[in-house]
């Protein structure tokens, strides 16, 4: 995709999540949160190949019987290149979460990274992120990531 040019994906699922005690075969089997999610993302090309992508989710969940929902707004900027046979992608992202739980926005993320494509079946990633959570308490997550893909 290159210049101006846009294109538009959604998607939509479901997300069972288990109480971590069931997990662990220390509680009962009572799911701990069910989730409906649907998303719609998009991407443009900017000039130099520059990629703009935009994704909007939105999670409508039940934990522990009680309803709500999560908006989740993800903004990335990235550029592939050819290095040595290779395709390598470095990416910035910020990405922001509103809980109505809380009604507040509850998380910011902020990543930078690179992509590495191997070969056609083999892709690694390397990124940094800051996650800054606000509720239910504040804390703040730095992490070094890595990230392999094999696919057939």
């Amino acid at each position: 995709m290159t210049g101006s040019a846009v294109g538009f994906l959604g998607c939509s699922g479901y997300t069972y999540v288990a109480d971590a005690e069931a997990q662990q075969g220390l509680g009962s089997l009572e799911p701990k949160e069910h989730r409906l999610h649907a998303a719609l993302s998009a991407k443009a090309g900017l000039p130099n190949a520059v990629m703009l992508e935009g994704l909007v989710r939105v999670d409508l969940r039940r934990i522990d019987g009680e309803p709500s929902a999560r908006r989740r707004f993800t903004l990335e900027v990235n550029r592939e290149f050819s290095l040595a046979e290779h395709v390598v992608t470095p990416h910035g992202q910020v990405e922001a979460l509103h809980e109505t739980r809380h009604d507040a926005w509850s998380r910011r993320l902020l990543q930078a990274g690179v992509d590495n494509g191997w070969n056609e079946s083999f892709r690694l990633e390397l990124y940094l992120a800051r996650q800054s959570n606000r509720v239910p308490s504040e804390s703040t997550v730095s992490a070094f990531g890595i990230v392999a893909r094999v696919c057939r």
